[in-house]
């Protein structure tokens, strides 16, 4: 589990945890902490933890990433990977600086294990891939009796299927498009993505006849309601 860090780990004399046993932020109170990888958990985990923390640092194998304080955030840093760690509990990272950390991260994800889950073969895991399962959540054989959910990264297709098996329409495409604009920028950009979607498009949006067509019809009907005591 802590493979990510070779040079020196095994001295230092920090507390390190997996996000697979990470749950509230409160033990991490004043701290300095390191986390190791910049995939969802270390997303979700480092602005977590930075409510209550000191400081928090990412480190991740991204290239091209500089030394830089996430935006929106006063003690949430970004990083290169970790270089090595030393006894008095320094760590330095391959951009060349340098924090005295209490805690190491390892965001480093997670392989897919269910020894309590005997199937016969009918459910198999290769290559991390649990499967088959029909919309990343059914095995075919052993449906509706068991489903695995929070598999896939993308869930519209089950989303869309799922609505209909209400009666409710599939997702808007410009949903969609919201969501995966969202997901694209919001490594790369840290806290910023919000900023990235195009402004130009809603402005046009907003002016366009068809929405000043409901907002005269929203008036109109504002103005007509009675008010009830």
């Amino acid at each position: 589990m802590f493979a990510a860090v070779s040079i020196g780990i095994e001295k230092w004399p920090g507390y390190q945890i997996h996000s697979h046993n990470y749950r509230v932020p409160e033990p991490f109170c004043g701290q300095i902490v390191v986390l190791i990888g910049f995939g969802p958990s270390a997303f979700d985990i480092s602005r977590d933890i930075a409510r209550v923390a000191k400081e928090v640092h990412i480190a991740t194998r991204a290239p091209e990433v500089k030394v830089s304080k996430l935006d929106n955030h006063d003690n949430l840093w970004l990083h290169k990977m970790i270089e090595s760690v030393y006894e008095d509990g320094k760590v330095t990272f391959q951009d060349g600086s340098a924090v005295y950390a209490d805690t190491i991260f390892y965001c480093t994800g997670y392989k897919y294990h269910y020894p309590f889950l005997e199937t016969n073969g009918i459910v198999t895991i290769n290559d991390n891939r649990v499967g088959p399962l029909y919309k990343h959540i059914f095995p075919p054989r052993l449906a509706p009796w068991i489903s695995f959910i929070g598999i896939p990264m993308k869930h519209y297709e089950y989303k869309n299927w799922l609505l209909a098996q209400i009666g409710l329409p599939p997702l808007e495409e410009w949903r969609i498009k919201l969501m995966e604009e969202a997901i694209k920028f919001v490594i790369p950009k840290e806290d910023g993505y919000r900023n990235q979607w195009d402004d130009d498009y809603w402005n046009a949006v907003v002016e366009s006849k068809e929405v000043k067509s409901l907002e005269n019809k929203h008036a109109v009907a504002f103005e007509g309601a009675v008010e009830v005591p």
